[in-house]
C-alpha cells in the first residue's frame, strides 16, 4: 500500500454509491467515507461499506461547539497551518465566515460526524484528535490537537486504536501536527515528519508480520 499523509483538509467526496475506484482514491482522508472493520468494543464490529457510504453527518449528529477541525488542518484556500486556529474559527463556537466558507470546509466530516456508533467521547472536542479514513487504502488517520499531544494514548482511546489496527490488519496514522506514528497489530513505529515528496509503504515480513516503511516517491 502506498500513501501520502498529508495535514491539508481534504476535499469533498460528493455520493461515493457512483465512485469509481479512482475516484475514491481521490476522496483524500474520507470525511467519514469509512470503508473498514470497525470493532467499537461493545458489538463483534461493523463493516461499512464505501458504496452505500454518503458524505453527510448521521442522524442526530451535529458539530455543536466543536471546532477542531479548524486548528488540526491546513486549508490553503483561507491561508490556515496546521496547529493553529483558523483566523476565521471562533473556537468553541463556530465559523465567522460561515456562509461563505471554503468548499474544502463545506465538505468536510469526521469520522464521528458519519459513524454514529462513536460515542460521545470520540468528539473531537472532546477526545482532544480528529478522525478520518482513507477509503482507498482503509488506514485510519488521526489527527491529534498539538496543545494535548498526548490525547491519544489516553484510555478508552489508545486500547481501541490498537484493536482497530488489529482487527482490520491496517496501520492505524497518528500526526501532531506533522509529525506521524503508525500503530500497526504487532506495535507502534515512529515516523517522524513525511516530507511532501514521501509516501507510506506498508511491506509484508517473513512469519506473517508487517511493517510500515518511508520511501521518497522517486524509489516508490
Amino acid at each position: 500500500f502506498y500513501r501520502n499523509p498529508t495535514q491539508t483538509l481534504p476535499q469533498g467526496c460528493a455520493d461515493t454509491r457512483d465512485a469509481s475506484s479512482s475516484r475514491l482514491r481521490a476522496c483524500q482522508a474520507a470525511f467519514g467515507s469509512a470503508s473498514s472493520l470497525l470493532w467499537n468494543g461493545s458489538e463483534e464490529g461493523r463493516m461499512i461499506d464505501p458504496t452505500s457510504m454518503v458524505n453527510r453527518p448521521a442522524p442526530g449528529r451535529d458539530c455543536g461547539s466543536c471546532t477542531l477541525c479548524c486548528k488540526v488542518y491546513e486549508v490553503p484556500a483561507v491561508e490556515s497551518q496546521a496547529g493553529t486556529w483558523c483566523r476565521h474559527c471562533l473556537p468553541g463556537r463556530g465559523c465567522g465566515i460561515h456562509e461563505t466558507r471554503p468548499q474544502h470546509c463545506r465538505a468536510f466530516f469526521c469520522l464521528w460526524m458519519t459513524q454514529d456508533f462513536l460515542g460521545p467521547e470520540w468528539k473531537p472536542d472532546r477526545a482532544r484528535f480528529v478522525l478520518t479514513m482513507d477509503p482507498a487504502t482503509r488506514w485510519l488517520f488521526v489527527q491529534v490537537d498539538p496543545g494535548a499531544a498526548q490525547a491519544w494514548r489516553k484510555e478508552p482511546y489508545l486500547g481501541q486504536l490498537r484493536r482497530w489496527a488489529a482487527a482490520g490488519d491496517r496501520p492505524v496514522i497518528v500526526f501532531v501536527n506533522k509529525v506521524a506514528t503508525a500503530i500497526l497489530s504487532t506495535g507502534e513505529i515512529p515516523l517522524g515528519e513525511i516530507a511532501a515528496d514521501e509516501r507510506l509503504v506498508l511491506r509484508d515480513l517473513p512469519g506473517g508480520r508487517r511493517t510500515l516503511e518511508k520511501v521518497s516517491r522517486a524509489s516508490a
